[in-house]
């Protein structure tokens, strides 16, 4: 079940920065960028815990 959620939030999180490109395409980039840096790091806390 951990991976169905994992790939709920990220497929919703894809919807909003999606949403949110035309008005603030900088955070909308960072943002990105920082969710690729970290969500090695979230996915394998989820599967230690």
């Amino acid at each position: 079940m951990g991976v169905v959620h994992w790939f709920a939030v990220l497929m919703s999180s894809v919807v909003l920065l999606v949403a949110l490109l035309p008005f603030r395409p900088r955070w909308v980039l960072a943002l990105a960028g920082c969710g690729a840096l970290l969500s090695p790091f979230a996915a394998m806390s989820q599967l230690l815990a």
